[in-house]
């Protein structure tokens, strides 16, 4: 059963046997005022159990810019990392998030950083996973990631557009983030290449 905390989180608990794998994009702690651009992101994290297809969303977290400080997002990887039992955490290095990595290791976890920074194609190869994902049939349905209805993910899905720098972004590139470290570990290398 999925257990929902307002509209911003929600879990359906570890299973023992299942295969979970993580990404959170993070985001600065400073709160945004309504109707002004300055202020922080939101953070948004996704935990996908990937045991077999079609794959499925079991957490969500969504922490609006300024509601948590470091030390309470730090405690949610941490929980997140040691509940699900996760071989590493992925999150976005972009910027300097290099002391958010040490951080975390220090605490233990095992951290894997991915910066979108630069001329780098990672970013449009992610989305182009994420798109696989969602388009691939199985078992004669369309998609391949299951989850409960989530509005935001669902408007952010129905919107994106490149450049993405002046949208919601934050719910999308995290779900990619998740995928793409699935596929690294699911599919041959040459199916998660360049977009053609």
């Amino acid at each position: 059963p999925v257990h929902w905390v307002g509209e911003d989180h929600f879990e359906t608990g570890y299973e023992k046997g299942r295969v979970y794998m993580w990404a959170f994009d993070l985001a600065g702690n400073k709160l945004r005022k309504k109707g002004r651009k300055s202020g922080s992101d939101p953070t948004v994290g996704f935990v996908v159990d990937y045991t077999e297809r079609p794959w499925r969303i079991v957490r969500y977290d969504y922490i609006h810019g300024g509601d948590a400080d470091w030390e309470d997002k730090y405690g949610i990887m941490e929980e997140v990392y040691r509940t699900y039992k996760l071989p590493y955490l992925t999150i976005d290095a972009t910027g300097s998030q290099d002391s958010v990595l040490e951080a975390l290791e220090n605490r233990g976890e095992v951290c894997e950083g991915i910066s979108f920074a630069g001329a780098s194609t990672k970013k449009i190869d992610m989305l182009r996973n994420l798109q696989l994902v969602m388009e691939w049939e199985w078992d004669g349905k369309r998609g391949s990631l299951v989850c409960p209805h989530i509005p935001r993910l669902q408007h952010e899905l129905e919107h994106y557009v490149l450049p993405d720098d002046h949208i919601q972004q934050d719910c999308v590139m995290t779900l990619a983030m998740v995928c793409h470290q699935i596929l690294l570990n699911e599919v041959p290398e040459f199916i998660t290449g360049d977009i053609w």
